[in-house]
């Protein structure tokens, strides 16, 4: 039954993901008020009452492009296992956030035109933040069960820093006039070894 359960719920975000891309790659084409839920149901291959079992509006539909990466380091941070735990964090930063992932034809290019449109967009920005907050939280749980004995308070801390340093790398490189050439790691590391200085 657990087998089962996970092949449901890996179809289920393979299919969320599809929708996603099929959105953005309309949004960077056609412009996001010109992009409709039905042509990116038709996009994405799928029926309209299909599209509207995954997602209530056209932006919440960016969500797992955004979320992708979020899982992509936590696994890593997971596989880390030497250093202290803001070692082990800085790590995975470097690792999940290495240059070549935001090279031209990669999804890091799709995630950079749709970040790029959320001072368009105020419905972008909004599933940004919320994808965020989710991170913050699913980190902190995972970073007790890493760390033994850590504090409620202190995986929050870790957790916060952690995802506010990756997410403001990633609006600077969205937003920014180095664009892609910004190395988002190098500045995510930095953000990291500034906001987590006190977290003892």
């Amino acid at each position: 039954m657990k087998e089962r359960m996970s092949l449901t719920q890996r179809r289920k975000a393979a299919t969320e993901l599809e929708i996603a891309r099929a959105a953005a790659a309309l949004f960077a084409r056609q412009g996001i008020e010109s992009t409709t839920v039905e042509s990116i149901a038709d996009q994405a291959g799928i029926s309209l009452r299909t599209f509207y079992r995954y997602f209530p509006t056209k932006e919440e539909s960016l969500a797992p492009l955004m979320q992708v990466g979020a899982e992509t380091w936590q696994k890593t941070l997971r596989e880390e296992e030497t250093g202290t735990l803001g070692q082990r964090i800085d790590a995975a930063l470097a690792t999940t956030l290495d240059p070549a992932a935001f090279e031209v034809g990669d999804n890091g290019l799709a995630l950079h035109e749709l970040l790029a449109l959320r001072e368009k967009n105020q419905g972008i920005e909004d599933v940004w933040q919320r994808v965020n907050t989710r991170s913050e939280h699913v980190l902190a749980r995972l970073l007790q069960e890493l760390e033994a004995g850590l504090s409620q308070r202190t995986a929050k801390l870790w957790a916060a820093a952690a995802t506010c340093a990756i997410r403001l790398a990633l609006e600077d490189w969205a937003e920014g006039e180095l664009g892609a050439n910004l190395d988002v790691a190098a500045l995510a590391r930095e953000n990291f070894s500034w906001l987590s200085a006190g977290i003892k």
